[in-house]
């Protein structure tokens, strides 16, 4: 059972290697699920620097605006179901056609350098919306001990960041071209419910993952469930993996939605030694992302030191 189970993973790393490829990704920058290629944060911010440099290009705005909320008829209580929309915008500004632009101009006006701004300013934007019950792993909090916490209240903003990074995601997906998905645009599969005797195992695992309220303890559930799972078919291994993937994914937003919002080093090292665990907890790729983010963060804090 070991060598087809190698050779799969072997198939599966070269698989990554040529979409990488293919796409002008790092093989980092790319998630499989369900067997699926998916682009993740990393893939999209290393697409974002590969089109400035080929193009002479500067990366001068990355944000979203909250554009409004909605509360659609559907089943779930109206926070639940209240949706949360915005507006991500990426910006590439072209310096050197700037300024060729601007020389020819002696004592140029506000207004004209306004004009030429907006000219040599390539805008890109899009639409990201959320609600509770589209982000559950990170929208609840949860109260009770480990394997029967309950649902006790919705984290307002975390389905907001979610939106957030919907709309900032699909917006750098627009300006670089990529062909792949984004990893927080899937969600698990609403299939049909599986028939035969692993229907209920399946389904009770999957409802333990949405109770998972962080990273440390959606590993420690992975390592105690280990050989439950692995009794499952392959089918349904693949949809316990999935959502216990997003689930880590969305753990992995929530830990780089606080970095974000750090506005000292002194807090920043209070974090760091407070969430070491679930970073560690983190798999690998996740990990890098947030690491990737609390290095951009050391950077902005020792900016702002005189």
């Amino acid at each position: 059972m070991k060598v087809p189970a190698r050779r799969e993973e072997k198939a599966l790393a070269v698989s990554i290697k040529e979409i990488a490829k293919a796409e002008g990704l790092p093989i980092t920058g790319i998630t499989i699920l369900g067997g699926r290629p998916y682009v993740n944060v990393s893939g999209l911010d290393a697409k974002m620097k590969e089109k400035a440099q080929k193009e002479g290009l500067i990366i001068s705005k990355i944000a979203v605006e909250s554009i409004g909320e909605e509360v659609p008829e559907g089943p779930g209580t109206e926070v639940e179901r209240r949706m949360f929309g915005y507006r991500g915008i990426v910006e590439f500004f072209d310096k050197g056609g700037f300024l060729e632009a601007l020389s020819k101009f002696e004592n140029p006006s506000e207004e004209i350098l306004k004009t030429l701004r907006d000219m040599f300013t390539y805008r890109f934007e899009d639409e990201g919306w959320a609600s509770a019950l589209t982000c559950e792993a990170i929208a609840y909090r949860y109260e009770g001990p480990p394997g029967n916490k309950r649902k006790a209240g919705v984290l307002i903003e975390n389905v907001k960041m979610m939106a957030a990074r919907k709309a900032t995601n699909r917006a750098k997906r627009s300006a670089v071209g990529c062909g792949l998905t984004s990893v927080e645009e899937v969600g698990v599969p609403s299939e049909e419910a599986p028939t035969g005797d692993f229907a209920e195992d399946l389904e009770d695992l999957l409802t333990e993952i949405q109770k998972l309220s962080s990273a440390s303890e959606a590993k420690k559930w992975g390592e105690e469930n280990k050989e439950k799972i692995q009794s499952l078919p392959k089918e349904m291994q693949n949809k316990v993996k999935d959502a216990w993937l997003l689930r880590m994914g969305e753990f992995t937003d929530g830990l780089v939605f606080e970095v974000q919002k750090i506005s000292s080093p002194e807090e920043l090292e209070t974090w760091k030694k407070e969430k070491k665990e679930e970073m560690e907890a983190l798999p690998s790729e996740d990990r890098k992302v947030v690491e990737t983010e609390v290095k951009k963060k050391e950077a902005s804090l020792k900016g702002t030191l005189v």
